[in-house]
């Protein structure tokens, strides 16, 4: 379990597997994701075993801490140890949007990924619709660096991916305030 005063994250469990494919298919839900991949039991339990086995990817669900209800999920992937970059993602359950989880579970995942996992470069996708998401990213210190242009197909219309990160240097004087 790792965490700060108020939340944490902890490795999933098999009983969190149909909370999760249930948060990937909600309908809030599947229009930023990569792909829309619906989901379900057998699915999430083959993903649990293989990506559990991965040592480039680490997931974990975040939670409260007083009641340890579980609020989003949290992905770290491309894991790269030599170069000092990870590529980070998050959902916040629906029910739980709209009342600052993200601010906190990505102060989390900043945390761990430069204090703990010593990197150097924590890099994402968003969606370029995806403005409220953008804001959270800006807001945490993350910086846009380009664009994977029309890699994303919603709505019979191609968008583009907006690639955003945080450099350590970035993170470590707002970690200081």
């Amino acid at each position: 379990m790792f965490g700060n005063d108020g939340y944490y994250l902890r490795p999933i469990r098999e009983d969190d597997l149909q909370w999760l494919a249930d948060l990937r298919n909600h309908p809030e839900t599947w229009p930023f994701l990569g792909t829309l991949n619906f989901t379900n039991l057998p699915k999430q339990i083959e993903w649990f075993k293989k990506s559990s086995l991965d040592l480039k990817q680490m997931n974990f669900i975040f939670c409260e801490k007083k009641t340890h209800e579980r609020l989003g999920f949290v992905r770290i992937d491309e894991i790269d140890t030599v170069n000092g970059n990870l590529r980070i993602g998050g959902d916040i359950h629906p029910a739980f949007r709209g009342k600052g989880y993200s601010k906190e579970m990505y102060r989390l995942i900043f945390r761990l990924a430069f204090d703990d996992l010593r990197m150097h470069r924590v890099w994402l996708l968003v969606a370029c619709f995806n403005h409220r998401a953008q804001a959270l990213y800006k807001k945490m210190g993350m910086q846009e660096e380009g664009k994977y242009r029309e890699a994303l197909f919603r709505n019979n219309q191609y968008y583009d991916y907006i690639i955003m990160s945080l450099l350590e240097s970035d993170y470590l004087p707002r970690k200081a305030s």
